[in-house]
């Protein structure tokens, strides 16, 4: 409403559009159920109906791309009649974007729960800035706004004023988005607290014990290094073992193999030898493994030190 109302569009493009849009929003609803259909007729194993469902997902598919093309031609009039420059919808475009991901619905659940939960929605969807930096840092882990502005918030609300804060922020923001739904620690059912876990790489990083690029990383960046599944104790055994067993891995001139050469001189290559349950990383580095382990055991040692990474499935392979 506050984007037809800026640029004042013309109602009748607009509702030309909202039904160019809906069309595409049916014909992609019946290719899904389509879809499902010609699954299920492979998993059966019968030939029979299997060439009528593929005739239906063919005839579905073209009528998503004609819908799309006539959104396209709708869309083409009102865009050329305005001018977006001369309007702030920025705020708008945020709110519409952080909407469509948590859901009106999903936001009011939480904004119900109580007066505090309320307030931070109200908060939340009138800052241009935590809005936009949210979005820009990957948007919330299963779209929990709701809960990453209270983690947020209370993270935010312990940050000291001085040479860290800069980073600080970001790390409270990388935290709070990636820990507002549930995540376990490595082979348990213990979930990651955000705080926690903020404190520990905050903590890390004013030591000097993390490496000298976590200083420069964006908020998406931060979320990469500390989503790790080790508990924090683990996390700060794998720094400390590092630097007292082989110190010279961290510093090799060569980025791609510093911190994780451990894995190629010192994780062996062979079945697995859990000692223990639940399993840890220094049952990784004493019992080796096959591609799965040594693969974790690489992502732990480098987000230990504060590099983002994430995990590549390998086709044929187990990691």
């Amino acid at each position: 409403e506050e984007c037809l109302k800026g640029p004042g569009i013309d109602l009748e493009m607009h509702e030309a559009f909202v039904e160019a849009c809906q069309s595409f929003q049916d014909a992609k609803e019946a290719k899904d159920a389509a879809d499902a259909d010609l699954a299920e007729v492979n998993r059966s194993g019968g030939a029979t109906g299997k060439a009528e469902a593929e005739e239906m997902v063919k005839m579905w598919a073209n009528a998503m791309n004609e819908a799309l093309e006539r959104c396209v031609e709708a869309a083409k009039p009102i865009l050329e009649g305005i001018n977006l420059m001369e309007y702030d919808l920025e705020i708008s475009l945020l709110r519409t974007a952080v909407l469509t991901r948590a859901s009106p619905k999903g936001l009011a659940k939480f904004a119900n729960e109580s007066d505090l939960h309320g307030q931070l929605i109200e908060t939340l969807l009138n800052s241009k800035k935590i809005m936009k930096d949210m979005i820009m840092g990957g948007g919330a882990y299963k779209n929990a706004f709701g809960n990453a502005m209270k983690l947020y918030t209370q993270i935010m609300a312990g940050i000291q004023k001085d040479r860290f804060q800069k980073v600080n922020k970001k790390l409270a923001m990388a935290a709070a988005l990636e820990f507002c739904a549930t995540q376990t620690e490595f082979d348990t059912a213990n979930p990651i607290d955000a705080q926690k876990r903020f404190d520990h790489y905050q903590k890390a990083h004013r030591k000097g014990e993390l490496d000298p690029a976590f200083s420069y990383f964006s908020t998406w960046e931060y979320r990469m290094a500390m989503n790790n599944d080790a508990p924090e104790e683990q996390l700060k055994w794998g720094r400390d073992m590092l630097m007292a067993f082989a110190p010279h891995i961290a510093t090799i001139y060569n980025e791609q193999w510093r911190y994780n050469y451990i894995v190629k001189t010192d994780v062996g290559y062979r079945t697995p030898k859990w000692t223990s349950s639940p399993r840890t990383y220094q049952q990784c580095l004493s019992g080796g493994g096959r591609e799965g382990p040594r693969s974790w055991f690489g992502r732990f040692i480098c987000q230990a030190f504060g590099i983002p990474v994430w995990g590549v499935k390998q086709p044929g392979h187990v990691a």
